[in-house]
């Protein structure tokens, strides 16, 4: 599972799905709506909801997941607090704020996104 950051899309991270794909993973992105400007929590669920879908459609218990910078704090957020502990065998992020960001006040100017663990 292949998590966006914010102000992106799923084609943001082709690369990084073709690349996975070459070294033999199944890849799978979640659609993040509104270029992801939602809360983190309701991401979360979306997160949730397609990793079961995957996982179902699979006959599988778990997944891996690679979360792309804010993708990285809303799979957290997933892992934590939406149940995906007992879906997700490993977790990597890639260029995640987990210690914040100098422009996330812009982000909050431009759509009122508020982050919340």
């Amino acid at each position: 599972m292949i998590v966006h950051g914010y102000y992106a899309t799923t084609m943001t991270n082709k690369p990084i799905e073709v690349a996975m794909r070459k070294k033999g993973f199944r890849t799978y992105s979640v659609d993040l709506p509104g270029l992801n400007f939602q809360d983190m929590r309701i991401s979360a669920r979306i997160v949730a909801e397609r990793v079961d879908e995957v996982c179902a459609k699979h006959n599988v218990e778990k997944a891996y997941m690679v979360g792309v910078s804010m993708g990285g704090l809303i799979g957290l957020q997933y892992i934590r607090k939406e149940g995906g502990a007992t879906k997700i065998e490993r977790f990597a992020t890639l260029g995640s704020p987990f210690h914040g960001s100098p422009i996330a006040p812009l982000g909050r100017l431009i759509s009122g996104f508020t982050a919340h663990a």
